[in-house]
């Protein structure tokens, strides 16, 4: 029920919807009881409103943006992911939960996989399965996680769905020949202590080489995990996977 009251700066109204409160100060008295009545039937329908049917899938993914991807290594590579999905195809974005189904994600695979224009007609090329899963693979634990944890929806879209066929491992090594093309490209000296970007890549590519460590993990060398007399890198472990990232796999 609605509450209207004075306030130093108007009237303020209050409104009690089934546990849900709201309130907003107004300046006269008849836009505060204008705005509670409109308020209070906002909330009943909210209230009699199935989740799936109010959430989109927009909200689902701002939502998981900022409550579950910070907390993954590649939290800023996942962020900009789901920033090109809501950008790129606001058609789905825009759908509530209760409508999106695995028609709408199959064409969104495919149109990844083939290449698309945009609504502003901006030609975005196609891309390789492995970028495709690796979409699936975040995009999938939101709807899990939406499912699972928010209650948002009864379903998974994803049920039913056919992901892409893994593409074959790389079998190609680096030709010695061609390690001396690209370093002297470069502009990298052995021996020297990189002075540019283009030097430091050229060293941390031939350390790739020689350790098979990853590029993140070069980076992250430093005077806390690097011995030089020693000749020693200390490399930290991966954080194991949660349930919810291991039901991605």
């Amino acid at each position: 029920m609605a509450s209207i009251s004075p306030h130093k700066d108007g009237w303020r109204a209050q409104v009690y919807v089934r546990g849900e409160r709201d309130s907003k100060v107004f300046r006269t008295q008849r836009e505060a009881k204008s705005w509670a009545a409109a308020r209070e039937v906002e909330l009943r329908r909210q209230k009699d409103t199935a989740p799936a049917d109010l959430h989109t899938v927009r909200q689902m993914l701002e939502r998981y943006g900022k409550e579950v991807s910070p907390q993954k290594r590649g939290s800023r590579a996942e962020l900009l992911r789901i920033q090109a999905f809501v950008r790129d195809f606001p058609e789905i974005a825009d759908l509530t939960l209760s409508q999106v189904n695995t028609s709408h994600l199959a064409q969104w695979r495919d149109a990844r996989m083939k290449g698309f224009t945009t609504m502003e007609g901006r030609r975005v090329p196609a891309v390789s399965a492995a970028s495709v899963l690796r979409d699936i693979n975040w995009l999938r634990n939101a709807f899990l996680t939406a499912k699972k944890e928010w209650h948002w929806m009864d379903r998974n879209p994803f049920e039913g769905f056919r992901s892409p066929t893994d593409p074959p491992p790389r079998s190609r090594r680096v030709h010695p020949r061609e390690v001396k093309i690209i370093c002297r490209a470069l502009n990298y000296r052995t021996g020297q202590a990189p002075q540019t970007k283009s030097q430091e890549v050229a060293l941390a590519f031939l350390i790739g080489l020689r350790t098979a460590m990853r590029a993140g993990e070069i980076l992250s060398l430093g005077k806390g995990t690097l011995d030089l007399q020693r000749r020693v890198a200390t490399v930290a472990c991966p954080v194991p996977q949660g349930p919810r990232e291991a039901a991605d796999r």
